[in-house]
């Protein structure tokens, strides 16, 4: 629709590549056994290459917030902050390179648990640690470890994800729980955890963007574009 820069070469056909990275304990490399002795080291391999992806994501999980049962109330904070204290050096030198973006976590959706359902109170208890637990943690890492390092704080996709967790709290509050719209993919309501397609479709365009945007010849100042 829109033209490219005449100042942009023309280019090959683009191919879309998509790496992922799962390492459970991020860096840690103690016992107690091998599995969680993997290190990540695919940003010191990137690094070494003349090419680097166009954006690095990087996310983290929420299921170490359990230690608060048998810890205290701010040990997830303090390993989380252990275990990707490793990779800073390696991140802030990608981000010289290209855009390394911090990712913020989906909300927890507490409302599942709750009206009964079968669903022991303990379990119920024991998940609602995660209801006020994952903004904080959202916060707490990026200004003890990734302000500095030249990353984005990438939270402008919370509001969807607020907006989805709204509507399927109505949803529930109306006793649709159990409405194939409430139980879709597109909703993906029922899942106590992990965010929408919904919401996963707007996050994935606004990377497009973020890739695109530079090199559309557009008079309107779009976020991250050189018209």
């Amino acid at each position: 629709m829109f033209p490219l820069h005449d100042s942009d070469p023309s280019l090959e056909p683009y191919d879309l590549r998509v790496t992922l990275v799962w390492a459970p304990y991020a860096s840690f490399t103690s016992p107690p056994t091998q599995t969680y002795r993997l290190k990540v080291t695919k940003f010191e391999e990137w690094l070494e290459q003349e090419v680097v992806p166009d954006v690095v994501v990087l996310g983290l999980g929420t299921w170490f917030l359990y230690q608060k049962q048998v810890m205290d109330e701010l040990s997830p904070y303090t390993e989380a902050e252990i275990l990707l204290r490793p990779v800073v050096r390696p991140l802030t030198r990608l981000a010289e390179r290209t855009r390394v973006l911090w990712w913020h976590q989906s909300r927890y959706r507490w409302f599942n648990l709750e009206g009964g359902g079968g669903i022991p109170w303990k379990e119920v208890l024991s998940h609602n640690q995660f209801r006020d637990s994952i903004p904080f943690m959202d916060a707490w890492l990026w200004l003890a470890v990734f302000r500095n390092t030249g990353m984005w704080q990438w939270d402008s996709t919370v509001p969807f994800n607020l907006a989805n967790y709204k509507e399927c709290y109505e949803l529930w509050n109306l006793g649709l729980n159990t409405n194939e719209i409430y139980t879709s993919k597109w909703w993906h309501c029922n899942d106590d955890h992990h965010s929408s397609y919904e919401t996963n479709d707007v996050e994935i365009q606004m990377l497009l963007n973020l890739l695109c945007n530079p090199y559309i010849a557009r008079h309107e100042d779009y976020c991250c574009s050189e018209g």
